[in-house]
């Protein structure tokens, strides 16, 4: 299902506005150019311009395949998008599934089965439509940034329907380009909360529940957290060209270098998301008409129709029969058979016969979960692939700190196109030491010049460019989209240091500046006022539709443009800019239905993690989880060892923490055994942690003491009575003889009952570790039976040595965000924490789960 709410496009006046605005000289001044810097359109141009004719076929077999590229299979399952409309997710998974598959086996030689690589579908649609919160710890400058929800019903505001919104595949190059996802789908599954399902007799099909209050939420800490990170998404050429003629009229053409892009694409591992109009878009209207689809699940359609459904490309058949498709002539005559023979081998989000719950199915060819989509349909649109950096990603520990402002979601891209040149640029204040590794823009035009350059700006800085210049490259992409390209050498930024990255770019004779806008609550309030747009809302199952709130302070993105009154160029503060078109518009329109965010230019950094704390120093224990109760944490050599007392003192496991900020990742083992346990962790800087597994399973962490490995002994019977006693006695002042009595529990515990000294009167029960003698009392509270002293009531827990000491004061915040804007001292946000881990953890094989 697709988001189909109107856009209103705002008049590009900013000419006007360049008349009336003056602010400090950046650049060296330059002459006026010729043609003056006025505003040639706003553009949405998406590849519009993408060659003038058919390519050589030659280049490309007649039929190919992912699914058996020489006998191997670079597809993943078919899935199921059940209840809600994420198809759009669904499709974009898909063709990253493939691509990172692809490259894994054939770049970076590993061998990875098709069915291990799963991704989270649901981290990406949830997120997609969420906001910053006012509580978040990620980028505070920009809370309240993102998408809101504005409910049909408001008595029924559930944020699972969130779910039902629709979305654009190019919306997850907006996500993904956050640091938000890609994850493993066990950090996300696909399911409610309740693990209720909902069974269609009449279809034979089961999935989660969707409706009835069921709740799909996400944890906060997830939101920018991620697996792999984007390299680029290449937003190709339509096969369907879609003019308006003088009268007002739809045209179609067909292009057939549009068909040779996809091709491209798939021929070099990519599979590639599209949209096209369906007969249904959901599976709850499969039962519906079929005017496209055959039942041959051949689709065509043959008139000039909106997408309404997402899927994914794995592959092409030109001799494939245009017979295959309806035959005749339909109601509007129209021919409902394509023209030429070719189609496309597509993926869908439907199940199959193969699938197992939540993914069985029998729709498509044969039950696979397939059909074939004609070269000729009217309705395709947006083409997109997507690529990943694979390599190292067995050993990379993935640090990476994004320096953004652009948290709010576009469908599309869109920008200000200029006949003289034109500079964008954000700055950003690094809050630790860090390594500058890479920076990114988004294109909306094909073979676009994209020049960057990084400055380190000085301390009392005027502009961006008022600085040192300690990076510049100039690079053409084919496509457009999202682009990242890498420093030849890392910059060293030092903490509290500003900086700025500038982005020029040049398509023809024309300099484009990518924006990003979208529809405000104003917009959507609107559109509801239409009967017919509210029918089909409902009529599709939508509970809610999104809007848009976009945050841009002072100080963060600026433009440089010729300035007509003194025939200089100038830096300009977007945020001005944005102020100057939101009253343009209200002055036409009668209202502001545009909401406007910054420039999409980003940073990537590895921040200085030395003397970081990963997790504190001493021994933590596993709430309600006796099989493995107590684990020890070393900072000095980054690494976490397990106490095993159920299989003797010799028993320990050693593992590795990953730890950027508020989101970590914990790898450990038996010695030099393959085998291993995976989790994300949560860490708030504090005495607790939350462990997410990869079969969804949660472990509470608390530090429960300061000791570690060289203080613990195995404790049998003899020695763990005579602490226990020692333990009460001190614990109560008395000074009673008492007896004890130790019984052993399962994993190495054991349960002591002091008595006392005739042996009638319980006293105190403790439940602890034979390994640490860490436990609790009967009331839960923790106990350390060889302290000497006496727990404090307000805290049994025994403190760490220092934490009476006065603490750094940023010593609980998450590392690597900003905090202020280097113009004005307002707060901002310039980075947050999103890489959590490699991709070893979604790709461990046949991993154990005795944790």
């Amino acid at each position: 299902m697709i988001n189909n709410i109107s856009k209103r496009i705002t008049a590009a006046l900013l000419a006007l506005v360049l008349a009336s605005v003056s602010v400090p000289s950046a650049f060296a001044d330059e002459e006026v150019p010729e043609s003056g810097a006025v505003i040639a359109e706003e553009g949405e141009g998406v590849n519009d311009e993408a060659g003038d004719g058919a390519s050589d076929r030659g280049n490309y077999p007649e039929k190919f395949d992912l699914r058996d590229v020489d006998g191997v299979n670079y597809v993943t399952p078919v899935k199921s998008q059940g209840g809600w409309g994420t198809c759009w997710g669904f499709a974009a998974i898909a063709a990253c599934e493939t691509s990172i598959l692809y490259e894994l086996r054939n770049k970076e030689g590993q061998q990875i089965d098709e069915d291990e690589l799963d991704l989270s579908e649901l981290q990406l649609a949830w997120f997609a439509y969420s906001h910053i919160t006012e509580d978040s710890v990620f980028y505070p400058s920009q809370k309240g940034e993102g998408v809101w929800l504005y409910y049909l019903d408001p008595d029924d505001a559930n944020e699972s329907y969130r779910l039902s919104a629709g979305g654009h595949p190019n919306t997850a190059t907006s996500i993904f380009s956050m640091g938000i996802g890609p994850l493993p789908e066990y950090a996300a599954p696909y399911q409610n909360h309740s693990g209720n399902r909902f069974y269609d007799e009449k279809r034979g099909r089961e999935y989660y529940a969707v409706t009835g209050g069921e709740d799909w939420s996400l944890d906060e800490s997830l939101h920018f957290s991620t697996c792999l990170e984007l390299e680029e998404s290449n937003i190709l050429p339509s096969p369907a060209d879609i003019t308006v003629d003088e009268n007002g009229n739809e045209q179609y053409t067909y292009r057939p270098e549009a068909t040779e892009a996809i091709k491209k694409e798939l021929m070099e591992g990519r599979a590639v998301s599209i949209l096209y109009k369906a007969d249904a878009s959901i599976i709850s209207d499969l039962e519906a008409p079929k005017y496209y689809i055959s039942p041959n699940f051949a689709h065509y359609t043959y008139d000039i129709r909106q997408a309404n459904h997402a899927v994914c490309i794995v592959g092409w058949d030109d001799n494939y029969s245009r017979d295959n498709f309806f035959q005749g002539i339909s109601e509007s005559g129209m021919d409902k058979t394509p023209p030429h023979d070719g189609a496309w081998i597509v993926k869908n989000s439907w199940g199959s016969k193969d699938g197992e719950f939540p993914n069985n199915s029998g729709w498509g060819v044969d039950g696979t979960g397939y059909f074939y989509l004609s070269y000729y349909d009217k309705s395709l649109d947006m083409p997109e692939s997507f690529d990943f950096y694979t390599d190292d990603f067995e050993e990379r520990k993935t640090y990476l700190t994004i320096d953004q402002y652009d948290l709010m979601p576009t469908n599309y891209p869109e920008g200000f196109v200029y006949s003289c040149p034109v500079v964008a640029s954000n700055v950003f204040k690094a809050e630790t030491n860090q390594s500058l590794r890479a920076v990114s823009t988004e294109t909306i035009y094909p073979k676009t010049q994209v020049t960057f350059a990084v400055y380190k700006l000085k301390k009392n800085f005027k502009n961006p460019s008022d600085g040192e210049l300690v990076f510049t490259c100039t690079k053409e992409y084919e496509y457009a989209g999202f682009h990242r390209t890498n420093l030849d050498t890392p910059v060293e930024l030092n903490e509290d240091e500003c900086f700025s990255v500038t982005v020029m770019q040049k398509f023809e004779e024309w300099y484009p500046v990518t924006i990003k806008k979208n529809s405000n609550r104003s917009s959507v309030e609107n559109d509801l006022q239409d009967p017919q747009y509210l029918e089909r809302l409902k009529s599709i199952g939508a509970k809610a539709v999104p809007y848009y709130v976009g945050v841009v302070n002072p100080g963060e993105s600026f433009i440089y443009l010729f300035d007509d009154k003194t025939g200089k160029y100038k830096w300009l503060d977007y945020s001005e800019i944005i102020g100057y078109l939101k009253e343009d518009e209200k002055a036409k329109e009668g209202e502001v239905y545009t909401e406007y965010d910054n420039f999409p230019i980003k940073a990537y950094s590895d921040p200085d993690l030395d003397g970081s704390v990963f997790l504190k120093d001493g021994t933590w224990a596993v709430d309600g989880a006796p099989e493995h109760p107590f684990y020890q944490v070393s900072n000095d050599d980054e690494t976490i060892t397990r106490l095993d007392p159920s299989k003797g003192p010799d028993a320990a496991r050693t593992a590795e923490f990953y730890y950027n900020g508020k989101i970590g990742k914990l790898r450990y083992a038996y010695d030099d055994s393959e085998d291993a346990a995976v989790a994300y962790v949560e860490y708030d800087g504090g005495d607790s942690a939350v462990l997410t597994y990869e079969d969804g399973s949660k472990e509470y962490w608390r530090l429960v003491s300061a000791k570690t490995g060289s203080d613990f002994e195995y404790l049998d019977d003899e020695a763990l009575t005579k602490l226990a006693c020692g333990y009460y006695k001190t614990a109560s002042g008395s000074s009673e003889d008492v007896t004890a009595e130790a019984v052993s529990e399962p994993y190495g515990n054991a349960k002591i009952t002091v008595r006392s000294a005739d042996g009638k009167t319980e006293l105190a029960v403790y439940e602890v570790s034979r390994l640490t003698a860490l436990g609790t009392d009967k009331n839960g509270k923790a106990v350390d039976l060889r302290d000497p002293k006496a727990p404090e009531k307000d805290d049994p827990k025994p403190q760490r040595e220092d934490d009476s000491k006065p603490q750094k004061e940023d010593n609980t915040k998450p590392q690597n965000r900003n905090d202020t804007n280097p113009n004005t001292g307002a707060p901002v946000n310039a980075a947050a924490v999103c890489a959590a881990a490699v991709l070893a953890v979604i790709l461990l094989s046949k991993v154990k789960k005795n944790r």
